[in-house]
């Protein structure tokens, strides 16, 4: 038992790192599909990174030396199903314990118990038939035990676990087990269906996070294509390019750049008898005059005889930022939208 918590212990260390690792494609997708996240989701999803996380340590460690693999016999692979129940009855009889004492059955029933969230997971975010759950549980079982059978995939010289067929037959057991057992208790949790609708009923708003990332994207796009273009618009200032990237793939695009595609955003004309490309237009260039030329300008012009006015150009930079963001905060469309008599809105549909 203490191996096993020290295992666990060992998950909780790295799962902050995986977990980082893992959020950004998280959000991502979430937006792109739903427009929303569901802390009740993200709840969900998280905690099934850390189980399996947990279940792949327990089959791998605690991981010995190279040397002393390679100097030991290694484990040779049990092909032979239900062996499990002649080392249950030779325990037994070297022991003499009660039978719940009995280490062999306790092995047996660990690796049934160890897959059985796996199936309830299966089943209730991942919405899969008990076919599914089954075929899953013994792929990711025989991912488990090909990992030992492969010593940690060549990195031993040497298996240092047994591949055993009845740690196969007992996690697929589990995983079925787990799926019925979900059933039983699933009117405890929300459904999968009813957090979808949820999900899609918040996408219908578009929030600043959202916002945030769709602007990132675009400017990584961009900035790829300037670089790109560096030989021929060296001379230009990335915000000028930048305007014209906006300007154009919302212009020829159904009003949305690359950004908003992925964020599942899009740009809408309040006023139909208004040109929407010159709509476009004056929405980007009135944000980037404001928000960039005329503090850029202003910094250029007045840095070298008065240093001090720095930081007032800073302040106005940053206020007239703040302003935007306060502005989307309130859900009161920013100067450049009003200007413009365009919106941004949510793009998602229910699926």
């Amino acid at each position: 038992m203490h191996t096993y918590i020290e295992v666990f212990k060992t998950a909780l260390i790295y799962f902050p790192f995986v977990a980082l690792f893992f959020t950004l494609p998280y959000i991502l997708y979430n937006y792109h599909k739903y427009g929303s996240i569901v802390s009740f989701k993200v709840v969900i999803v998280y905690s099934f990174i850390l189980y399996m996380m947990t279940v792949y340590f327990l089959v791998i460690l605690p991981l010995p030396s190279r040397e002393a693999v390679a100097a030991s016999p290694g484990r040779a692979p049990n092909f032979i199903p239900f062996s499990f129940v002649k080392d249950i009855l030779e325990f037994q009889e070297e022991h003499q314990v009660p039978l719940w004492k009995n280490g062999a059955l306790f092995q047996v029933l660990f690796n049934v118990v160890m897959l059985m969230p796996y199936g309830m997971y299966l089943r209730y975010y991942f919405k899969c038939s008990l076919s599914k759950t089954v075929l899953f549980s013994f792929l990711f079982s025989l991912f488990l035990e090909l990992t030992q059978l492969s010593g940690l995939y060549g990195f031993y010289p040497k298996p240092y676990r047994m591949f055993d067929v009845d740690d196969l037959m007992a996690n697929t057991l589990g995983g079925f087990l787990g799926y019925w057992v979900f059933g039983l208790a699933k009117k405890l949790l929300p459904s999968r269906q009813s957090l979808d609708l949820q999900s899609y009923a918040l996408g219908k708003k578009v929030s600043l996070l959202r916002v945030m990332l769709s602007i990132g994207i675009d400017l990584f796009c961009a900035g790829i294509l300037y670089g790109m273009l560096s030989f021929f618009a060296q001379k230009i200032p990335f915000f000028v390019f930048f305007t014209f990237y906006l300007w154009l793939l919302t212009s020829f695009c159904h009003g949305q750049s690359i950004g908003m595609k992925v964020l599942q955003l899009k740009i809408v004309n309040e006023l139909p008898q208004q040109s929407f490309m010159l709509a476009c237009a004056m929405r980007y260039f009135s944000m980037m005059i404001v928000l960039f030329a005329l503090p850029t300008a202003c910094l250029h012009l007045f840095v070298t005889s008065f240093p001090v006015f720095v930081l007032i150009v800073l302040f106005v930079w940053g206020a007239g930022a703040l302003i935007v963001l306060l502005d989307i905060l309130r859900h009161v469309p920013p100067f450049y939208a009003r200007m413009s008599n365009t919106r941004l809105v949510s793009s998602i549909h229910a699926q």
